[in-house]
């Protein structure tokens, strides 16, 4: 069984609209709000896929049942705390680069936290995966979190983060199953701006993460885990959104390892549920006939490096 864990959840508000002008009154043509945050996403994602899972979510009293309301499709356990959802805003004009807004008024208590693990852990197995996505929320400290995720580890399950809130020795305590970060995370993780991806992630597998998908945006992934590395590109695409794109690429390794597909296999359909994603408006999840295209596609864009060969690299 796959388990989302979004502790830090938002309406995701996305306004299109012909440009965005700073400092000037600017006029929205389209707006979209649907029920969001990164852990809710992979879950969405990992639907459309055939994948069953259960997405634990913290909401806000104050507006849960509206949020409630936009996720009809989904098994989701709630756990109600005091306040409001947050609210993240993506502006997207008709030419140039998305803007994103987000707020950061959400707080979590201690108790909350604990109500999750009485709830989560008894559900845990070696069969079951974990996915913490998102920022850790304000009103717990980052250690009640790592603790929280080593009794994950410790139930057997595999773990999966998304997260900019865990340092290197975090990192190297919980030993994920698998990371997704893009390049500018990845070298202040190891605080090497100029140190090459093969070797960073490589670093990252030594301390005992297993698989290490790097993000390039619109060029790929780069992987690196279990012996091999290699680069998937993404196929071209004129993108709608970019918005939760990486939430869905983690969704795509993931339904690739239930389905047990090979390394480069699940990293294609990684791949190409990411570049299916940026095909929908807003958040949306991505479009399943879409994966299916690009899954194709991104297999030919396969560069597949051998460790045995890494040197001549």
């Amino acid at each position: 069984m796959i388990f989302t864990l979004t502790l830090n959840p938002a309406f995701d508000l996305h306004y299109e609209m012909e440009e965005f002008l700073p400092e000037s009154e600017n006029y929205v043509k389209r707006a979209l709000k649907s029920a969001g945050g990164k852990g809710i996403n992979v879950s969405k994602a990992l639907s459309v896929l055939g994948c069953e899972n259960r997405a634990f979510a913290v909401l806000g009293s104050e507006n849960s049942a509206e949020f409630l309301k936009e996720l009809p499709e989904l098994d989701l356990s709630v756990i109600e705390t005091e306040g409001r959802i947050r609210e993240n805003i993506t502006i997207h004009p008709e030419c140039g680069r998305e803007t994103r807004i987000s707020l950061d008024n959400f707080f979590l208590s201690s108790e909350i936290l604990r109500d999750i693990e009485k709830k989560l852990i008894p559900l845990l197995s070696e069969e079951s995966i974990v996915v913490f996505a998102g920022k850790c929320p304000k009103g717990v400290k980052k250690a009640e979190i790592v603790d929280f995720l080593l009794k994950i580890r410790l139930a057997g399950a595999r773990l999966v983060i998304d997260s900019k809130s865990f340092d290197l020795t975090d990192l190297s305590l919980l030993k994920p199953f698998l990371i997704k970060p893009n390049e500018e995370e990845i070298k202040a993780l190891l605080n090497a701006p100029g140190e090459k991806l093969p070797d960073a992630a490589k670093r990252l597998n030594d301390v005992g993460i297993e698989n290490v998908m790097i993000s390039l945006g619109s060029e790929g992934i780069f992987y690196s885990g279990c012996g091999e590395s290699f680069t998937v590109k993404a196929p071209e695409i004129m993108p709608v959104s970019t918005i939760g794109a990486g939430d869905s690429s983690i969704a795509g390794f993931i339904a690739g390892i239930c389905r047990g597909l090979s390394k480069k296999e699940t990293v294609c359909l990684a791949v190409a549920s990411g570049s299916a994603a940026c095909l929908s408006e807003g958040t949306l999840p991505p479009k399943k006939d879409d994966i299916e295209r690009l899954y194709k596609a991104a297999g030919e864009g396969l560069n597949y490096i051998k460790e045995k060969n890494k040197k001549e690299v």
